[in-house]
This record gives C-alpha cells, structure tokens and sequence, in this order.
C-alpha cells in the first residue's frame, strides 16, 4: 500500500457552501406561515416544533456532510472524499492528472479560502474532485502534486495589458466606439442646439457635426462606454498580474488581483494552441494564445492562455507548448476562391447602399439615412477588407507530429497548431452550390476541454479529399 505524503481537512467556508445546496429546506416554514396561519396555541407550539426540528435536522445534515470531506494524496494516486448520504470516493492517479485549479473570488479571498480542483480526463469522460481550503493547503496540493521543481517563465503581463485585452476583446466593434467620451460631449454640445437652427447659418463643418453626432448618439455611446469601463475593471480583477511559467512536465498561470487563479496543466496533455486576431487585433498586430487540452468543463477559470502578444513573440510561445515543424503537406484556397468569401460583405453593402439611397429620397435628413452612412457603410468595407484577409489566411499543413489549421470564426481570424493525435474526426462538408464548383468545407474535431470543431472554408474538393486521406494514413504510422 502507498505511503500517505497529504492529509488536507476542508476549510469552514465549506459549511456555507453545503448550507446553499440545502437552503431550500428552510422555505417551508415560510409557507407555512403564508398558508397554513395558526389560528390556536396548539398549533402554534406544533409548527414551532416542527420547524425546529428542521433546523435542527438541516443543521445536522451540514455537520455530516462536512465530516465526510477529506482529501488524502498518496505517493501515486489521491483519494477524495465527500457526501454522507451519498458517499463518493474519487480515486485519481497522479501520473494523469490533467489539471489542478486552484481559484479564490473576493468572497473566497475575504476569508483566506480556494477552491481546488484536481482534474484527470479523457476525450469522453471527466472526473473530477473538488475541495475548499486555505492558502497554504492549496499550495502544498500543487507542490506535492507536481514536485518542487524549477519553472522558467513564459509570459508575463505588462501594467496597460487589461486595458487592451478589453478593448480589443470584449467585441470587435467596441473598441472602434471607445472614444464615445469624446462622441457623447459632442452630442451635448451640438446634437440639440444645431439641429434646432437655420441650416443656412450653420458652417458647412456644423452642420455635418449635427448630421453625424445626433442627440440619440448620446446614449448609445454612453452605453458602450461603460460596457468597456465594467470589461476593463472585470480584467483587472481577473487577469492582471498574468503570469505564465513551465517546467519540464507542467504548464503553471497565476493571474487575478481580486479574483486570483493559479492553474497547473500537465504538457503531457495538451492538445495543442490556438491563435486568436480579432478585428482591432489584426489592425494592432496582436494575438491571443490559449491551450487547448483535456480539462474540467465546469470551471470558468480553467484555460490557459496567452493574453495579449505581438507576431514576433507568438512562435516562442508555441514552441514551448506544441513543435512548430516544417510542413509536409499543405492545402489552402485558390485564388478565384476569393469570390466566395467576398460574397456575404458585396451584398451587406449592396442592399445597404440601395437602403441608403431610397430613405434620402423619402427622407433627406432622417436619422436612419444618416446611420445607415456613418455605421453601416464603413462596417461593410471592414467587413470586405476582413474576409479578403481571411483568404489569405485560411489554409491546412502538417508535419510528423503537429497540424496546424488557419481559419475563420465570424470577425476573427484562428490559427490551431494541435497534435495530429488530438483530431478524432474529419469530416467533410458540400453544400448544393459548392456540388456544382467542386468545393467544400472541411470541419476537424479537436478532443480538448470543449471538444471544438475547426472549420476550413471554400477548399478544393479534389485536393481536400487526397489530403484527409494522406494525414489519416500518416496517423495511423504513429507509434
């Protein structure tokens, strides 16, 4: 039998997490006051038993729950231990342990509490123990699991991070709209009293201030100002500090100020990476890094990721995740492709343009011409400009080990470098219009904490089929 190395006792905020799931309970004499009134004293002193006796019995029923938690590590494998009505031990071996998240909101950091996770999965079936305990259980959990070694760091974030991870991530259109300050004290100053006056005695600059910043202008940008305003704090408290550091078999990311997580993914594990530009990133030069692996789905805070980073930086990130290899075969759109990703933009802005030009002959000042030229118009053209980039970007190659898939996902360019591995299905897709062109899309599902699908648009169908073909005999060369 293995030797004990860890014996860790719930911590006291463990009561209220049981009282919350038996809360319920006390709803009853709450009813019963509402509809059963005692009318005489005999049934007054009954139901002031009764209720007592569900106190009591809830009161009880916490005390035992919280009596059954423990969590005892052995030299290979943890056990866990929970629930007194419906016992459960979970048996973990460490060698696959996929994720250990540790993670403390304001409440939990008020009383010196976390929330631990320790994590082992497979592509169809996660199992997972859960417990509350203070910091420095919390760290000898980590430490015992993954051993005192050295860790060299990765990443680190800078002191502006937050405030261009919200505005470049939050929504691609919201960064655009962040000078609403500027927008709404123009609405202020000119909407309402210039809309008011003569047009002849307005300047030719007035009057396309009053055309352009309409009083209503005001609170759409006030709204989106604060949007911005709440994601930024929301960054703050989750993600400055962001620290990102490995060691021979481990992934380690501390990150949060009021919100802190730190989060330890076995390298064994991983899947692989995906690259994210949104729109602003791709104008910056930015991108976002996440690791794709096996994980707990439940928990919010479990990925790891890269916040913000520039080109020249990106492919040392990946390479200390995923081998970055030289391509064997490669497969992307051709050139008269370019049509069919131009498609959707050409007629947005066709039929905006055809709107436009019908409401200014019926409306020669109306709000929703004006709109529709100051908003609808130039998105149409980031949009064009947007999709002709993503031709260019969209493409397959892999190599012995590794795939890496770029694609797009709404106004985001995607790049994934994943293990051959990792993909479990390819699947190959045909619409009517792309059965008379020869085209197709080709969809791989990616076994990480999401199972996510990557989709590849408008690929040759000859090329595309002779490529599955190929990667599907090189995986099955794989020792």
């Amino acid at each position: 039998m293995s030797k004990k190395h860890l014996t860790v006792n719930p911590h006291i905020f463990t009561f209220y997490h049981i009282f919350s799931k038996v809360f319920f309970l006390l709803v009853f004499p709450f009813l019963q006051q509402i509809f059963l009134n005692p009318e005489s004293i005999w049934q007054r002193i009954t139901y002031t038993i009764l209720n007592t006796l569900l106190i009591v019995f809830v009161g009880i029923v916490i005390c035992l729950e919280y009596k059954q938690i423990s969590y005892i590590q052995h030299t290979d494998h943890i056990v866990c231990k929970k629930g007194f009505f419906h016992h459960n031990e979970i048996f973990l071996p460490i060698r696959e342990i996929t994720v250990i998240s540790v993670t403390s909101s304001i409440i939990l950091w008020l009383v010196h509490c976390n929330r631990v996770y320790v994590s082992s999965s497979t592509c169809f079936r996660v199992r997972r123990a859960e417990l509350f305990t203070g910091n420095t259980a919390a760290r000898k959990i980590i430490n015992y699991t993954t051993g005192l070694v050295q860790k060299k760091p990765v990443y680190k974030s800078r002191l502006l991070a937050p405030f261009f991870m919200s505005l470049t991530q939050s929504n691609t259109l919201t960064g655009t709209l962040a000078l609403s300050v500027i927008l709404n004290r123009l609405s202020i100053l000119l909407g309402e009293r210039a809309s008011n006056l003569v047009a002849d005695s307005l300047s030719f600059f007035q009057n396309l201030l009053a055309g352009i910043v309409p009083p209503t202008l005001a609170y759409v940008a006030g709204i989106i100002f604060a949007g911005f305003l709440f994601g930024l704090i929301n960054q703050i408290i989750s993600n400055a500090n962001f620290t990102c550091l490995y060691s021979k078999k481990h992934l380690y990311v501390y990150k949060g100020v009021l919100k802190k997580s730190i989060l330890c993914v076995n390298r064994a594990l991983v899947n692989g990476v995906l690259i994210k530009q949104s729109l602003l990133m791709c104008i910056a030069g930015l991108y976002t890094l996440s690791v794709l692996y096996t994980g707990i789905k439940e928990d919010k805070n479990s990925g790891v990721y890269i916040p913000l980073t520039f080109g020249n930086r990106l492919n040392r990130y990946v390479r200390t995740i995923v081998p970055v290899e030289e391509p064997c075969n490669v497969i992307r759109p051709r050139k008269e492709a370019v049509k069919s990703y131009l498609y959707a933009p050409l007629i947005f802005l066709l039929i905006t343009a055809v709107v436009f030009l019908r409401l200014s002959e019926i409306f020669s000042t109306s709000f929703i011409s004006r709109f529709t030229a100051v908003v609808l118009i130039p998105f149409g053209v980031l949009w064009l400009w947007f999709r002709l980039l993503a031709h260019k970007h969209c493409g397959i190659a892999y190599g012995n080990k590794s795939i890496r898939v770029n694609y797009y996902s709404r106004l985001n360019l995607m790049s994934a470098v994943i293990y051959k591995s990792s993909v479990t299905k390819a699947e190959i897709r045909q619409n009517p219009w792309q059965q008379i062109f020869k085209k197709c899309h080709l969809i791989l599902y990616v076994c990480d904490k999401k199972k996510i699908t990557i989709k590849v648009k408008h690929l040759p169908l000859k090329n595309t089929v002779d490529f599955v073909e190929s990667f599907i005999a090189s995986r099955t060369l794989e020792p």
